[in-house]
């Protein structure tokens, strides 16, 4: 049942336009790059691990793993003022130590909703080297 309600959070979370988070303007340039940088390098080893869901027998290192991973990213995000991305990955992340099957169209959602907004944040950076 908790899990359930982690869920139905986080399909709520990933409807919010990722182009609507709010970037707080006390947070510098090189911080906020170095953030999507990091965010961007941690999504990618989600991604890689997500590839073990269809093949590995050994289901909950997996989770394990893309829960570490996306705890990461959660804690990353709340010093400098982002409690969209927190609050969605700390809602991951309770999905995953809380779930006894595996939510595989739930965490491509998440990845995705956090790669967009890392979209989103570069796109009002314009900063050419971070493509």
């Amino acid at each position: 049942m908790k899990t359930d309600n982690s869920i139905i959070e986080i399909d709520r979370l990933c409807s919010i336009n990722p182009k609507t988070v709010q970037i707080p303007s006390h947070i510098d340039e090189k911080t906020l790059f170095d953030f999507v940088n990091f965010t961007r390098s941690v999504l990618e080893r989600v991604e890689g691990e997500m590839v073990f869901f269809d093949i590995s027998k050994i289901h909950s290192v997996v989770l394990c793993s893309v829960a570490q991973l996306l705890h990461k990213i959660e804690e990353a995000a709340s010093p400098i003022g982002l409690p969209d991305i927190h609050h969605i990955c700390r809602q991951s992340v309770c999905m995953l130590n809380d779930c006894n099957r595996v939510p595989v169209e739930t965490l491509r959602s998440v990845k995705n909703w956090l790669w967009q907004v890392t979209e989103h944040i570069v796109s009002l950076g314009n900063d050419k080297h971070l493509t």
